[in-house]
């Protein structure tokens, strides 16, 4: 009945357009403000401070990016628009899962190796590790996109009260990153 992590106008748009016959967007309905996508790498790659620095990290990054699942928005702006225009096409972008890329990332940073994922905010790893988020001076990600739930079409007349509350709700950065620490150690149980 209801979807909680739908990125406007930018990210997730060709969802939306796709499948507006069974939707509706509740234009009331943001619950984040300024939610990003873009590649990150841990603070300690003191010399990687911008996707363009990436080329000349290629030895240290074994060639690859850490993505997550094929067919993400993330993964399609990376693929089709990052990699070509900054010129990163002898990278590998390694698709894989979440799970997966968070699993490379923890490996890692625990040893200090060098590592390039992709990545989005709010996500739960940047309370738990030092990471950042390479200069995108093209701005080829966009700009921040704001996070919004989706109803089925008919769920206002069917329970308005649960509409009329999640247009209240709004998540701070310090609440949305503790339920998604909350949902990750769920996850890992």
């Amino acid at each position: 009945d209801i979807g909680f992590n739908t990125w406007l106008p930018l990210t997730d748009r060709a969802y939306i357009d796709e499948n507006s016959d069974t939707i509706d967007v509740q234009e009331d309905g943001v619950l984040y403000e300024g939610a990003t996508l873009g590649l990150a790498v841990p603070t300690y790659m003191e010399d990687v401070q911008s996707i363009a620095d990436l080329p000349d990290a290629y030895d240290d990054l074994n060639g690859t990016i850490y993505g997550i699942d094929p067919g993400s928005a993330l993964m399609g702006i990376t693929e089709d628009e990052v990699i070509p225009h900054y010129g990163l096409e002898d990278f590998s972008l390694s698709a894989s899962s979440e799970q997966a890329m968070v699993a490379e990332l923890q490996n890692a940073y625990q040893n200090e190796d060098p590592i390039v994922v992709t990545l989005w905010s709010p996500h739960w790893t940047l309370g738990e590790y030092d990471l950042k988020f390479l200069d995108d001076p093209d701005r080829i990600y966009g700009e921040p996109d704001d996070i919004y739930y989706l109803a089925r079409k008919g769920l206002e007349e069917d329970h308005s009260d649960v509409i009329t509350w999640l247009n209240n709700a709004q998540f701070t950065d310090e609440t949305l990153g503790e339920l998604l620490q909350l949902q990750a150690e769920l996850d890992d149980d």
